[in-house]
C-alpha cells in the first residue's frame, strides 16, 4: 500500500502526569502468555491516573480485547492505567469463590450448567479464554483469592459484583491474600446491604447500585449510607443524562458535601466518555481503560470504536454447537429432567445425510433444526460490548445477522428465524412467511426464494432509523419499519443481566424444520455493497472477514528503529497514527510475537509504551505495534538494544540464589537455593498464560517436584519468600 511503517523511541522522558509513585520494592512481573522477565525497582510508578478521575476495568478489566474475568483482562486493565477492576464473584458447589458474571457456565467457559452445580476442580479444567479467540485458548477461570494477589502486586483496588453472597469465605480470602481492606470496594443495593458489610468489613469502602430516592437529592437517604461505610453512588449513564442540569449539579453537590463519590457504567464510547468527565462524574467503568485514559488525562479522542466485529459464528463442522467465533450455542428446554422421545431433537449430520442438496456439489456439514416447541430454545450469545448510551436496557442497536439455510415445503404459515428475548417468552423478531417465502415482520414481507434450495439470508438492523433491512443471497430485497423500537424489541441483549437471544425459537410454536449450513452475528450495521459481496451460499460457509476501505487505513509515521537503554534502565517506545485509531502493543523476546504483559509495561494499549528497568536477558527484544481502525496495520519493529546492566536491578536477577536442574528435563525437576529462608516460601508451577498448576509452601532449602503428567513444552516456577520473588523457565521433554 506504499505506506511506511515505523517505530520510534524517545528515553527518559515519561509524561509524569500519567504515574503513580506509590511502588515500591521488587515485584515479580505477572506471567502471562507472554513470558517476559522484568523487575520493578523503588519509587517506579505503577499505572496512570487523573486527580479526581477513576478508571474502572469493566468485568475484570481489559475486557474489549481480553476475556472478562480472567488474570489476563485484570493484569492488562493495571497496565493500561485502570485505578481499579470490577470484578463479578460467583460460588463453586464445593464453597470457593470464583470470578465469573453468570450464573450459568455456557457463555464464558467450554462448559454447560449452572457454576454453583460445578467444583472448582471441574470449572478450572474449562477453558475460559477461547470464546475471545484462539489465541486465549487454555486460560482459567480465576478464584476469587489469586483475584485479589494480583490486585495486591499491582496495588490496584478492586470492586466485587457479588453474585453469591457467602461472608466468611469472603473475609476469609480477603484476610489470606493480604490485601488491604481499603482496597476492595463492594456493591451494595440497600442500606441493609451497607450495614451487613460493614459490620463484616469495616474499612471496606461500599458502593451503593441501587435504587435512587424519589428525590435524587435528598441527603437523608445519602448520609445514611455515608454513615454505613459507603463512600461511592454509581448509576447507569442514562440515569446521569436523565438527571442532567440543576438536578444533576445539585446532586453532586450533596454527594461532594458528604464525601460520596459518582461513578457510571459502563462507558466506551468516546463522546460519552468526554461528556462523564466534562460532567465531573469521579469514576467510569469502561471496557476500554487506556482509551478511557487517554481522554480523560489528555484530553484525545480515544481511538476508534466500534470496531467491526463478528462477534458470533457457527458453522457445525466439528457436529455440536460449538462456535467458530464466540461462545457456543445451547439448545435449551424447560422440560429438560423429563422430557420423552417424541420432543423434537437437533441433529448433525451432512447435506447427503439428511438427503437434501449438497453445497457447491460437496457434502457439507449441517444441523437440522425441528419445529422448536414454545418451551425449547436454540440460545446464542452475542457478546457485542456496550455501545452509544448504555442504560437498564444495555442493548446493541446496530447488528446484522447471517444464515445460510435450506428450508423444506411447510404447511407452517410462519417460520421464526430469530427473536431477541432470551426467555422465548415473545413472539419471534424475523419470520418466513410461508406462502411465497418472503421475509421480515409486521406484515412486512419481502423478496422470495424457492424450497430444498440453499439461500444466504442477511438482516441488517438500524434502530435508529427504525428499520429491518433484509437481503437474499447478497440482493436488497426491502426493508421492514420498526416503528420507534430503539431499545425496544428488537435491540439485541448485550453485557446486562441475562445475555442470551434465539435462533428459530417462538412462543406461539411458529417455527418449522430447517437445515442450516452457517449463522452469525456482527455488532454493525452491514451496508449493501458489504452483504452483495457475501454473494449467496458457499461449501466454505459464510465468509469471516470484514470489508475494509484501504482509504480509511491509518499511515504510521516514519521514525528511528533501534533504542540503546539508557542507565536508568528505562525504554520508551512510541508510534503515531493519529488519535482516531487503537495501539495494540507486542513484544518478540524470541518465541514470536505476543502482546504485552507484566507490571513492567505502561501504557500499552496507547501510541507509547514504556518498559520499565529493563534487564540484561532482555537485549536484543524487539517490540511493534498494530495500529488499527478496523484494518489492522501493523508497524516494523523496534529492538531493544542493552549495552550494560541498568543500576538498581537486585542482585536476585543475576546471582545463583536459586538452582534448577535439570532443564530441560524429563519429568523430575530440583530446586536448591543459596541461602536459607528465614521464613516460609512458596514454590508455584506455571503454565505460560499464568495458570497456577501446583503449589507447595515449604521453608525447605532443597525441593523436588515431579511434573511428568503435564505435556511437553515450557513452564514457568515461580519462588516467592523473603521478601523477594524469583521465576525460572523450565522445559519439558519426555
Amino acid at each position: 500500500m506504499g505506506k511506511l511503517f515505523k517505530i520510534g523511541h524517545f528515553a527518559n522522558s515519561p509524561d509524569k502526569k500519567y504515574y503513580s509513585d506509590s511502588i515500591r520494592g521488587l515485584h515479580l512481573l505477572c506471567i502471562s502468555c507472554l513470558l517476559i522477565f522484568f523487575f520493578l525497582s523503588a519509587n517506579t510508578a505503577l499505572f496512570g491516573q487523573c486527580p479526581g478521575k477513576r478508571i474502572i476495568g469493566h468485568r475484570g478489566g481489559s475486557t474489549y480485547y481480553y476475556p472478562e474475568n480472567t488474570l489476563l483482562s485484570i493484569e492488562q486493565a493495571y497496565i493500561e492505567g485502570a485505578d481499579m477492576v470490577e470484578t463479578d464473584i460467583n460460588m463453586t458447589k464445593d464453597s470457593v469463590m470464583i470470578l465469573i458474571h453468570d450464573d450459568y457456565l455456557d457463555r464464558t467457559t467450554s462448559g454447560h450448567g449452572d457454576v454453583i452445580q460445578h467444583t472448582l476442580s471441574e470449572i478450572q479444567s474449562l477453558d475460559a479464554g477461547s470464546w475471545k479467540g484462539p489465541k486465549f485458548t487454555g486460560l482459567k477461570v480465576p478464584t476469587f483469592y489469586d483475584a485479589l494477589r494480583l490486585a495486591k502486586k499491582y496495588h490496584g483496588n478492586i470492586f466485587l459484583d457479588i453474585k453469591y453472597w457467602e461472608p466468611d469465605i469472603l473475609t476469609r480470602d480477603i484476610s489470606l491474600s493480604g490485601i488491604q481492606e481499603e482496597q476492595v470496594f463492594i456493591t451494595i443495593t440497600s442500606l441493609n446491604n451497607a450495614i451487613d458489610f460493614h459490620k463484616l468489613l469495616p474499612k471496606s469502602p461500599l458502593v451503593y447500585a441501587g435504587f435512587l430516592p424519589p428525590q435524587i437529592n435528598d441527603t437523608a437517604f445519602y448520609k445514611s449510607l455515608a454513615d454505613k461505610g459507603t463512600k461511592v453512588i454509581e448509576v447507569p449513564f442514562s440515569t446521569i443524562l436523565e438527571t442532567k442540569g440543576r438536578k444533576l449539579t445539585d446532586l453532586m453537590n450533596t454527594l461532594k458535601y458528604l464525601g460520596l463519590e459518582l461513578w457510571t457504567f459502563t462507558l466506551n464510547d468516546n463522546g460519552f466518555i468526554h461528556e462523564a468527565s466534562d460532567l465531573g462524574l469521579n469514576g467510569i467503568e469502561t471496557d476500554r481503560p487506556a482509551e478511557a485514559l487517554s481522554i480523560l488525562c489528555s484530553d484525545s479522542h480515544g481511538g476508534y470504536f466500534p470496531e467491526k466485529r463478528i462477534t458470533g459464528a457457527w458453522d457445525f463442522n466439528k457436529k455440536d454447537l460449538s462456535a467458530t467465533i464466540g461462545s457456543k450455542m445451547v439448545f435449551k428446554t424447560k422440560k429438560e429432567e423429563h422430557e420423552s422421545d417424541q420432543d423434537p431433537k437437533i441433529e448433525f449430520g451432512t447435506t447427503q445425510g439428511f438427503g437434501i442438496p449438497d453445497i457447491d456439489g460437496k457434502a457439507v456439514n449441517i444441523v437440522k433444526i425441528p419445529a422448536l416447541k414454545h418451551d425449547q430454545s436454540l440460545t446464542f450469545y452475542s457478546n457485542i460490548a456496550p455501545q452509544g448510551n448504555p442504560g437498564e436496557t444495555y442493548c446493541d442497536q446496530n447488528y446484522t445477522i447471517l444464515m445460510d439455510i435450506l428450508k423444506p415445503a411447510s404447511v407452517q404459515p410462519y417460520i421464526s428465524l430469530f427473536q431477541s428475548s432470551y426467555s422465548n417468552y415473545d413472539d419471534g423478531d424475523i419470520f418466513i412467511k410461508t406462502v411465497n417465502n418472503s421475509i421480515g415482520i409486521f406484515s412486512q414481507y419481502n423478496g422470495t426464494f424457492k424450497d430444498s434450495t440453499w439461500i444466504r439470508l442477511a438482516f441488517a438492523f438500524d434502530l435508529v432509523q427504525n428499520k429491518l433491512f433484509s437481503y437474499i443471497n447478497g440482493i436488497y430485497v426491502g426493508f421492514s419499519l420498526l416503528n420507534g423500537d430503539l431499545n425496544g424489541r428488537f435491540c439485541i441483549n448485550n453485557n446486562w443481566a441475562i445475555q442470551g437471544s434465539n435462533f428459530f425459537s417462538d412462543e406461539s410454536n411458529e417455527t418449522g424444520t430447517l437445515y442450516v449450513s452457517s449463522l452469525q452475528i456482527r455488532d454493525y450495521f452491514m451496508k449493501a455493497d458489504e452483504i452483495a459481496s457475501l454473494g449467496g451460499v458457499t461449501d466454505t460457509k459464510i465468509p469471516t472477514s470484514v470489508a475494509i476501505n484501504p482509504n480509511d487505513c491509518p499511515v504510521i509515521l516514519e521514525s528511528p528503529k533501534n533504542l540503546t537503554l539508557q542507565e536508568n534502565g528505562t525504554a520508551t517506545f512510541y508510534t503515531t497514527a493519529g488519535d482516531t485509531v487503537n495501539y495494540r502493543w507486542q513484544v518478540n523476546e524470541g518465541s514470536g510475537w505476543q502482546d504485552l504483559s507484566g507490571i513492567s509495561y505502561e501504557r500499552t494499549n496507547y501510541n507509547t509504551v514504556i518498559v520499565k528497568n529493563v534487564t540484561p536477558s532482555m537485549n536484543q527484544y524487539q517490540f511493534r505495534c498494530i495500529v488499527s481502525n478496523d484494518c489492522q496495520e501493523v508497524s516494523n519493529y523496534a529492538t531493544l538494544i542493552v549495552t550494560s546492566i541498568p543500576t538498581g536491578i537486585n542482585d536476585l536477577l543475576v546471582s545463583e540464589e536459586l538452582v534448577v536442574y535439570p532443564n530441560p528435563t524429563k519429568g523430575q525437576i530440583y530446586f536448591r537455593f543459596g541461602t536459607e529462608f528465614s521464613e516460609e516460601h512458596s514454590i508455584e508451577l506455571l503454565s505460560l498464560n499464568g495458570s497456577v498448576l501446583s503449589r507447595r509452601i515449604t521453608c525447605e532449602t532443597e525441593y523436588e517436584m515431579d511434573i511428568s503428567n503435564l505435556p511437553d513444552g515450557m513452564y514457568l516456577i515461580r519462588i516467592s519468600g523473603n521478601n523477594n520473588l524469583i521465576v525460572k523457565k523450565i522445559i519439558l521433554k519426555h
